[in-house]
């Protein structure tokens, strides 16, 4: 964000991990976990959830 001076509610972070989702709640980012892969939600708080990448998609073009 930093690099190409974006602000963080500018900012979406998708992943598969609470990693992930912790990491964009730590920078004050928008959060799309991914249902479909590899890791655990835990106890994260994502803003989204995506069952599959056009799930993603659908989510970033309805809200962003």
């Amino acid at each position: 964000m930093e690099k190409y001076q974006v602000a963080p509610e500018n900012t979406v972070v998708v992943g598969d991990n609470h990693t992930d989702i912790f990491f964009a709640a730590n920078a004050g980012a928008k959060s799309i976990f991914c249902t479909y892969g590899f890791g655990k939600k835990a106890d994260s708080v994502s803003t989204f959830d995506a069952g599959d990448f056009a799930g993603v998609i659908d989510i970033l073009q309805k809200n962003f």
